[in-house]
This record gives C-alpha cells, structure tokens and sequence, in this order.
C-alpha cells in the first residue's frame, strides 16, 4: 500500500476533505516521515534481522491501514486527523521493513553465479508492479472507494505477514559466501519447521 501513498495520497487526503494545499503538506509529510523511520534499520537490519523487523511491521502495516479505511466512514470532523494519524503510522510502519528489506534481501537469495542478474530482475518486477499499480489504482478505487481499497492493501499485508512468517528464511549476519547455506533447504522443509513452531507455541498455553 505505500505506493498507493506515493503516488496518491493527496488524492486520498483532498477526498477525506483537506483542500489542495494542506492535501500537498501532508503528501510531503508522508515522505519525511518515510525518511525518518527508515533511519532505525541501518542500524539494525543486520542486528535484528530481515525476519523480525518484517514480522513486527506487517501486522502494523496492516493493522494501520485498516484503521485509515475505516477512518473514511468517519464524521467530517474526525475524519482528516484520523485519516491523517493512521496513514502516517502506516508509513512509519513500512520504512525500517518493507521499505529497505525487500532489496537487501534480492541482493542475498540468489546464488554468486548470477546473482547481479538475479537481484536487478527481482527489483525489476518489484518496480514493474508498481507502476501497474499506479495504472490501474484509479480503478480499484473507482470499484471499491476509498475505504475498501485501503481494506483490500490491508488484506494484502496480512497475506505477506503470513508468507513471510513460513517462507522467509534470515540471512541477518551472514556473509555472501555462506548465504548458499541458508537457502539449500526446501521451502517446504522450512514452512513445516515454522509450523511446527506455531503449534508449540500454542501448546505451551
């Protein structure tokens, strides 16, 4: 969904009733705060880790942006700062995860061999479907309106919290050479080992 805030988010907050020029301000705002909460994971990303910081953001992501969806239902008076607050929480959500991670993580999964081809085809479908999403977002909106797109990118963080979760493995701390360890196993083997994790965990209450 931050595309969505990339390219269209003074549209978003003109019709959740700003005018023109307050609508640019918080456009700008987006993006500072984009820059700002990106900051956290140079530090921390090879501390932490690719997974963690994935798996504490995508539910914020998703939680956030559902609360902006259902901010647009809101009363005229309440419905600018909220819709404001929830989208710029969002952001600050994505920057230190989806933000830098996905591209870090295209220059890792591929073998030495060819992994400069690898990594500039992956960040080129990444780049590519955003643009298709800068395409045809007008008419998911036009279908959906405003709260239910912002439902269905909600939807989406969930699906990519769960996928995630049971098929991506860390690479946190490891140098190129030995990356070939981390991903000769199966993706299968790993989603079971993540299971399996899960049933434990709810088994322990």
């Amino acid at each position: 969904g931050i595309n969505v805030l990339a390219f269209y988010s003074g549209t978003l907050f003109s019709r959740a009733g700003t005018n023109r020029a307050t609508a640019m301000q918080y456009s700008l705002g987006i993006g500072a705060v984009n820059f700002v909460f990106c900051l956290p994971a140079i530090r921390t990303i090879d501390t932490l880790g690719r997974r963690k910081w994935l798996n504490l953001t995508l539910p914020l992501m998703a939680a956030f942006m559902a609360a902006a969806a259902l901010s647009f239902k809101a009363p005229d008076g309440a419905k600018v700062p909220l819709v404001t607050v929830w989208l710029f929480l969002f952001a600050a959500a994505y920057s230190p995860g989806l933000g830098p991670i996905p591209f870090t993580y295209a220059s890792e999964s591929f073998p030495l061999s060819h992994r400069e081809a690898g990594a500039a085809f992956a960040i080129a479908v990444n780049l590519g479907f955003a643009g298709l999403l800068s395409m045809f977002y007008p008419r998911i909106n036009s279908s959906l309106k405003d709260a239910g797109a912002l439902g269905l990118f909600s939807g989406l963080n969930v699906v990519a919290f769960v996928l995630v979760f049971f098929l991506l493995e860390e690479t946190k701390r490891r140098s190129l050479e030995d990356l070939d360890t981390v991903f000769e196993h199966s993706k299968r083997d790993f989603a079971r080992h993540q299971a399996a994790r899960v049933a434990w965990f709810f088994r322990r209450w």
